[in-house]
């Protein structure tokens, strides 16, 4: 749910296949690249063009080519961490509708791929996902679920992170009033 951490673990999971895994290329799709466009008739692939663009200095050849995008999703070579799936077909100037969007995730990854390195990391709101996943064919999703910490484990993450007393305190009991 909100605050939970589902745009954080995105974007460690992208920095992380960045720097462990040479072949592979993380793309980041964030409602921040797409949330002001909203309002007007964006496609799918509008926001591939807008990850790719945000991931690579020279996009060129790769905007707007499905037939690439499909390729290089398939073989492993990027990896799509999708964070705001709910946000993108929740919001009331949207034509995107979960069923649909869903869809086309799984169209770029084709049967003969289920055993091999094709992934795409999708983020939702745990109430969002239970009030759609019905409509949805679940038989190539694997579900996680991401809990908050509890107040033993934000107090153990502070005092790895902050050497100062004080700025622990202050860490511990702002997190406590916003989770």
């Amino acid at each position: 749910n909100g605050g939970v951490g589902k745009t954080t673990v995105s974007r460690i999971l992208a920095s992380r296949i960045r720097r462990f895994d040479p072949s592979a290329s993380p793309i980041l799709v964030e409602s921040e690249q797409w949330r002001h466009l909203l309002q007007s008739n964006i496609t799918l692939e509008t926001l591939w063009d807008l990850a790719i663009s945000s991931c690579f200095e020279n996009a060129g050849r790769l905007l707007s080519n499905e037939t690439a995008l499909r390729v290089l999703v398939r073989e492993g070579l990027f990896v799509v961490v999708f964070d705001g799936f709910d946000e993108l077909c929740l919001n009331q100037s949207s034509s995107f509708r979960p069923k649909d969007v869903i869809g086309e995730l799984i169209q770029l990854l084709t049967p003969e791929d289920e055993d091999g390195h094709a992934r795409i990391l999708l983020t939702a709101r745990e109430t969002y996902w239970s009030s759609v996943k019905d409509e949805i064919d679940l038989s190539r999703i694997e579900l996680f679920k991401l809990n908050g910490f509890d107040n033993d484990q934000r107090k153990r993450y502070f005092a790895n992170r902050l050497e100062n007393p004080a700025e622990r305190d202050t860490a511990f009991r702002i997190s406590s009033q916003i989770s």
